[in-house]
């Protein structure tokens, strides 16, 4: 009997007949946090030639007008008070490196014949691009909870201190001892009426949170909103509650589903209370590359390839410079399922 041959293009199934056999390829392929960006809630800004955002902070203030006598001066308008607020661009970078030893030898994932290099490199990036983006949705929900911060934990930039305002206090919904005629709601309409006066003039759709597995199973499943359902919609009673959007109280309540290794995006027992649809309130700017030759408008992401000198490598810099910035955080609520630690 003859020794099989082994051929290097099926990494070791045995050629011949059994070639055939060897069909598609299973990938193992984590999720990417990305749900702000397809809400679209950051408005994007490319930054012309600079890494700075500056902004001129400004108070109008209303007032009532007390009455005076016909024939006599007018009161004079106070003038208008000021400040410029400045935030800087980050860069978040990570470089792909391909060696020419590790085309060698090779098959196409789920395929017999031989890789290509566009290919096997195309591969090789596809984790670092997702991880770039899932790293604009990390620094775009750090804006919608006040402080933007870095992968470590470290702040980039506390949104309260610039804008010079303290952040709201935490909202406890304690579902254990929830009762009474619309506890609930009255918590959920606390928190639109604070959104609505905290905007003043802006006008908004509606108030989103993004709550963690804890929260929103409690909140589905509070004989109060169980009672609501039954009387209008007794079908969303049999449905499950996993990353499902829940609307209660003139707000809409989303599982957020995002982790990265042990870093979970909104923890299970939290809820993030934002504004939607009110204009330019949240936005991302992005500043140039840091090369030669990318001056002008910045854009959203960049792939900046360089190669070895002797032809050895090939390497490509993945990038994007931002700063995500909520212009008004004193609108921005914490929820926690729970009872308050410190009533």
């Amino acid at each position: 009997m003859s020794t099989p041959i082994v051929d290097f293009l099926t990494e070791g199934t045995v050629s011949g007949d059994l070639i055939a056999h060897l069909e598609g390829v299973i990938e193992g392929v984590p999720h990417q946090p990305g749900r702000i960006q397809q809400l679209g809630l950051f408005t994007s800004v490319p930054l012309l030639n600079t890494t700075t955002v500056k902004f001129d902070k400004t108070e109008f203030g209303l007032e009532l007008i007390q009455t005076s006598d016909r024939g006599t001066d007018a009161a004079k308008q106070s003038k208008r008070s000021s400040n410029t607020v400045h935030f800087e661009t980050s860069r978040i970078a990570k470089e792909v490196e391909f060696l020419a030893d590790e085309i060698l030898n090779l098959r196409r994932l789920g395929e017999t014949s031989p890789e290509s290099v566009d290919n096997y490199f195309a591969n090789k990036s596809r984790p670092t691009i997702g991880s770039l983006r899932a790293t604009r949705e990390w620094n775009m929900l750090g804006a919608l909870k006040g402080i933007v911060v870095d992968a470590d934990g470290t702040p980039l930039e506390n949104l309260y201190t610039k804008m010079g305002t303290a952040a709201p206090a935490t909202i406890y919904f304690d579902f254990s001892n929830l009762s009474g005629p619309g506890a609930i709601r009255k918590l959920c309409a606390q928190i639109v009426r604070a959104t609505a006066n905290g905007l003043g003039g802006i006008a908004f759709d509606h108030v989103h949170a993004f709550v963690g597995s804890d929260f929103m199973d409690a909140l589905a499943n509070h004989p109060e909103t169980r009672e609501t359902y039954i009387n209008q919609e007794g079908a969303a009673l049999r449905a499950g509650t996993a990353f499902t959007t829940f609307t209660y109280g003139d707000i809409v309540f989303e599982e957020y589903r995002g982790m990265i290794g042990g870093t979970a995006f909104v923890e299970a027992d939290e809820a993030r209370f934002f504004p939607v649809g009110a204009a330019d309130v949240c936005q991302a700017f992005f500043a140039p590359a840091d090369r030669i030759g990318y001056e002008g408008l910045g854009a959203v992401e960049y792939a900046l390839p360089y190669a070895d000198p002797k032809g050895r490598s090939m390497s490509v810099e993945y990038q994007s410079n931002m700063i995500s910035v909520m212009k008004r955080p004193d609108v921005l609520f914490e929820g926690r399922a729970g009872a308050d630690p410190a009533p």
